[in-house]
């Protein structure tokens, strides 16, 4: 399961998941009070059928980029969704698919009839920054050295020549086949290029930051909490 500002960054997934039934992960909504989809769950009334008929109390939460399932057990899953859940109604909305998906299949498994690979999903989204979830052109490059069980992003802007775009396009060799299609749109760059690109981004994100952060200041407790967080940022 991907989202539009997600990019593939390298060959090879279907060989890493093609001998798995599934990859996801195991978000106990019970344990999770601070999530926000969590605590809307909880009070979701077509899940509570959904989860009614496959005899389970257990909500659990799974991010749901990087996710899959075998058709077959997407179907069944989805079959569970569509018998509970009107999309037409539009009822409270939340982001479902991060608690529909993981909660029914939990609760079919809970036999262990389909394999699961144990590192969960195979995309990378920095999920722990406070201010943004962009991805940086250094994790990408840090990814594609030195971890072998990730093989997309999330989030890469939604720009053709971003700089993280050009840098998977040159390394795999995928110019060629864009401009086919393409032409002139597609743009190639020097390394130096990108991380001039990267520094340009991290700064207008900076200044984006700063003014937000000004916004919500009202006292000196404000003011330390705030950039101890954009510190990490």
């Amino acid at each position: 399961m991907c989202a539009s500002n997600e990019l593939f960054i390298r060959p090879g997934l279907y060989d890493y998941i093609s001998k798995y039934d599934c990859g996801l992960d195991y978000n106990d909504v019970d344990c999770n009070v601070k999530w926000k989809a969590g605590r809307q769950a909880q009070v979701d009334e077509s899940l509570k059928l959904m989860m009614s008929s496959l005899d389970t109390t257990k909500i659990v939460g799974s991010q749901v980029e990087g996710t899959f399932y075998r058709k077959q057990l997407y179907e069944r899953i989805a079959d569970v969704i569509m018998r509970y859940y009107d999309y037409r109604t539009m009822d409270m909305a939340y982001a479902r698919e991060e608690v529909y998906f993981s909660t029914i299949f939990w609760a079919i498994n809970r036999g262990g009839k389909y394999s699961v690979l144990k590192k969960g999903m195979f995309t990378f989204c920095p999920w722990q920054r406070q201010f943004t979830m962009n991805v940086r052109l250094r994790e990408v490059i840090n990814i594609n050295n030195k971890v072998d069980n990730i093989y997309s992003v999330k989030r890469v802007e939604r720009r053709l020549n971003d700089c993280i775009r050009a840098y998977v396009r040159q390394k795999y060799g995928y110019v060629d086949l864009e401009k086919a299609t393409l032409g002139a749109k597609v743009e190639t760059y020097s390394y130096v290029a990108m991380f001039c690109c990267e520094i340009k981004k991290e700064l207008r994100l900076h200044w984006i930051v700063l003014k937000k952060i000004f916004r919500k200041i009202r006292s000196v407790s404000d003011a330390k909490r705030y950039i101890k967080q954009y510190l990490h940022i």
